[in-house]
């Protein structure tokens, strides 16, 4: 009875087991049945997925080996300084604005038209840094949060949306006080030299990213409401941003070099502008 039973024992255990057949997620279905190939197809276009326009592959690259590059110039300063869960990144942002503005100051000795150009670039400088970084430094997050209404999602995200809004705002202004400086001394404002080039290019891609982002905000916020996905994410939308911020920041480096006098303070300035220049958005929450 007992060898019976374990015969039986072992056909029992030698017999395949049936496995019910896979099904995919209900979200894979509802989009499935819901959203036109049309769509789909535009979407993934959009995301930047496979088959995506070779502009959206070249911006993959450029991302996957700037952050290569920082990762071998930062390794322990993007642990403890920058990246980190600390109140440090900001103070060091700060700092470095207000030796830009004590270097300006000090090379102008005055106020004009001209000398607005570049405070209001390095306020824009400075809040789009912040911006870049409130994903992964939850510093302003902690901070701030209690008085913010929805979600911890829509509150980084508005933190992000506001802090570049304002930065939008002091690069709008810097460069209409550099056009007007022009026009006063009778000169082109078409740009010539490298530094003007630079700034135009980061003014397009930063008015590129303020349509955007907002465009992707709508999106995420239907997607959500609908339960499915309706439309693109722009998920680009962060790596042009870094595309953007590497403009400015070399943008602001090379009028740094042009204008200010190779003084050691203005030294320390361009150092920690480098410094402040690595950094890499964590992925949104």
């Amino acid at each position: 009875g007992g060898g019976g039973g374990g015969g039986g024992g072992g056909d029992r255990a030698q017999s395949p087991r049936k496995t019910p057949p896979r099904q995919s997620p209900q979200f894979d279905v509802e989009e499935k049945e819901t959203t036109p190939p049309l769509t789909r197809s535009r979407s993934s276009l959009m995301n930047g997925e496979d088959n995506a326009p070779p502009a959206l592959h070249l911006l993959e690259q450029y991302t996957q080996k700037r952050k290569a590059l920082l990762q071998r110039m930062y390794v322990e300063a993007s642990k403890y300084v920058l990246l980190g869960d600390n109140a440090y990144a900001h103070a060091q942002t700060l700092l470095c604005g207000t030796l830009v503005l004590v270097a300006v100051f000090g090379r102008a000795r005055g106020m004009s038209l001209f000398v607005f150009h570049p405070i209001f670039m390095n306020f824009m400088v400075m809040f789009m840094t912040e911006g870049l970084i409130v994903y992964r430094n939850t510093f302003a997050y902690n901070a701030l949060h209690s008085i913010m209404q929805f979600d911890a999602k829509t509150k980084y995200r508005n933190l992000h949306t506001g802090m570049q809004v304002v930065a939008t705002a002091f690069g709008a202004l810097g460069a209409l006080f550099i056009a007007a400086n022009k026009i006063q001394n009778g000169k082109s404002i078409m740009p010539m030299s490298i530094h003007s080039i630079l700034g135009t290019l980061a003014l397009v891609g930063i008015i590129t990213q303020v349509l955007v982002g907002f465009r992707k905000r709508h999106m995420i916020r239907l997607n959500e409401e609908m339960g499915v996905a309706v439309g693109p994410t722009y998920r680009w939308h962060g790596k042009l941003g870094l595309v953007t911020y590497d403009l400015c920041a070399l943008s602001m480096l090379t009028g740094m070099l042009s204008y200010l006098p190779y003084t050691l303070p203005n030294l320390l300035v361009m150092v920690s502008r480098i410094i402040c220049h690595g950094v890499e958005p964590e992925p949104k929450p």
